[in-house]
């Protein structure tokens, strides 16, 4: 019985995929997929995320920076601005008898660590900075446009 309708079936399928005809592609096939495509790629286009300020502009934002907090003290002070001379020389004054240049504010206690759990731990930060470069590559490849 279980013979006999594996048999209608398969007959069924014959006559099935016989009676099937292969389905030929229109004559511009090929180009209606790459028009397609060209708008795809025209919308990716579009969304491509540029930053509002450049790398350019921040560099110059932080050299300019730099420059005007050296110049602070760097410079000879006007005679006319007694007030930034007297900060400065005030500042630079703290900073050369200041106590933190000579002996440390806070002592840490020593805290016994086996050489076990610091090769552990060693590897544990390795490792998991190796995993946030390779997933990193994984996903921009991934999402790359």
């Amino acid at each position: 019985m279980e013979r006999d309708k594996e048999k209608e079936l398969a007959g069924f399928v014959k006559r099935t995929v016989t009676q099937i005809k292969l389905e030929q592609p229109s004559m511009d096939f090929t180009q209606q997929i790459m028009s397609k495509l060209e708008t795809v790629h025209e919308m990716e286009r579009a969304s491509v995320y540029k930053p509002l300020i450049s790398k350019s502009v921040k560099w110059m934002l932080g050299g300019f920076g730099l420059l005007a907090l050296a110049a602070v003290f760097f410079m000879e002070t006007p005679e006319w601005s007694p007030k930034l001379t007297n900060w400065t020389s005030s500042f630079t004054d703290w900073w050369s008898t200041s106590k933190l240049l000579q002996e440390p504010m806070l002592e840490l206690p020593a805290i016994p660590v086996s050489n076990t759990y610091l090769y552990g731990i060693l590897a544990l930060t390795f490792f998991v900075c190796i995993q946030v470069v390779v997933l990193k590559n994984r996903l921009d490849k991934q999402y790359a446009v």
